[in-house]
């Protein structure tokens, strides 16, 4: 599955379908599409009654990535990052973009939990999500995911939560 399939499938609730004919071609356009403003963000107010059931639970830290995530999405032309064929290279722009988001935004962070929030970022548009430093981890032969919060892995032949 390409990039632009689970940025399109996230986006849109999982359900996006990619369009055929000259649209789904690939461009020569930077990745980052530097000419559009990042959408303002809403009020508080506004926030809270737009927000999801699921997203009302969360904590300031994951709300202040999920918005950044959005942002991140709406920002970036995922034509042009497919043609980056060096993932580092890849990686480098959606870091640089990120970084710039958290320059803007009021939120205070030491500098592991921003440099947490660009990880966890990054792993949820280029990788695997939240189970990605799982599937790095040269330690862990197995990953069983029963659900969001049942997650199994495997080390030395024991099976562990």
């Amino acid at each position: 599955m390409s990039l632009r399939d689970r940025l399109n499938r996230r986006k849109n609730g999982g359900t996006a379908q990619l369009p055929a004919g000259p649209e789904a071609e690939p461009s020569a356009a930077p990745a980052v599409v530097d000419d559009v403003p990042p959408p303002a963000a809403p009020a508080p107010r506004q926030a809270a009654a737009a927000a999801e059931p699921a997203e009302a639970e969360l904590s300031a830290l994951d709300q202040l990535k999920v918005t950044l995530h959005r942002r991140l999405v709406d920002r970036l032309d995922l034509n042009a990052l497919e043609q980056i064929s060096d993932e580092r290279e890849r990686v480098a722009q959606i870091r640089q973009v990120v970084l710039e988001f958290l320059r803007n935004e009021s939120t205070p962070l030491s500098q592991a939990e921003r440099d947490e929030v660009v990880e966890e970022i990054i792993y949820e548009v280029t990788g695997l999500g939240p189970i990605e430093p799982l599937f790095r981890d040269p330690t862990i032969t197995d990953i069983l995911v029963n659900g969001a919060r049942e997650v199994y892995v495997e080390r030395r032949g024991r099976l562990t939560r």
